[in-house]
């Protein structure tokens, strides 16, 4: 099943799991930002694609509160967190959710990789990326030593390999070399 064929409280309980909102209380923002990465078409703002909506996760949750689902419990102030309900419905959802069994976080930062300029570049057949547009794309800051952003390199070639994405592990091959 695709990301876009979940139901909006399938997608915020998924975020909410992935933060670990099963053992502990999250902040709504935290949630909203993870939502939209998984589902950016449901969780932005309007007229601001570009960015979570915290309104949408907030009212999402506030449904999947309710009865005779309360798949969550909490609000904005204390933060939101799982009911046993909620991590019941999460593991009917995580086979559905997934594509290829890719976890669906996994899934979701291989659609960025895939939408960056860097990708683009690599697609046409580029050499080099600034090293800017690098840091960009594995999402740490501009000016992070080059370790660091090797490092986040390695963590989503490790997930590329694993998930068989043999795409994705060309272009994060490319990427290791345009840091070196």
């Amino acid at each position: 099943m695709k990301v876009d064929r979940l139901k909006k409280s399938d997608i915020a309980i998924t975020a909410l799991f992935e933060l670990g909102g099963a053992n502990s209380w999250v902040r709504t923002e935290d949630i909203a930002v993870s939502a939209w990465n998984i589902a950016p078409q449901s969780f932005s703002m309007d007229g601001y694609e570009q960015y979570p909506s915290v309104d949408k996760v907030r009212y999402t949750l506030g449904d999947a509160k309710k009865p005779p689902e309360e798949l969550v419990d909490g609000d904005s102030r204390r933060g939101w967190r799982l009911t046993p309900n909620g991590v019941a419905r999460y593991k009917t959802l995580e086979p559905a959710s997934v594509a290829n069994h890719v976890p669906l976080s996994v899934a979701n930062q291989f659609s960025r990789l895939r939408k960056s300029a860097a990708f683009q570049q690599w697609k046409t057949g580029a050499e080099s990326v600034h090293p800017y547009v690098l840091a960009e794309t594995v999402e740490v800051p501009a000016d992070s030593q080059p370790s660091v952003v090797a490092s986040r390199v390695d963590f989503l070639l490790n997930d590329a390999i694993e998930a068989v994405d043999k795409e994705i592990e060309d272009f994060l091959r490319w990427f290791k070399l345009n840091l070196q």
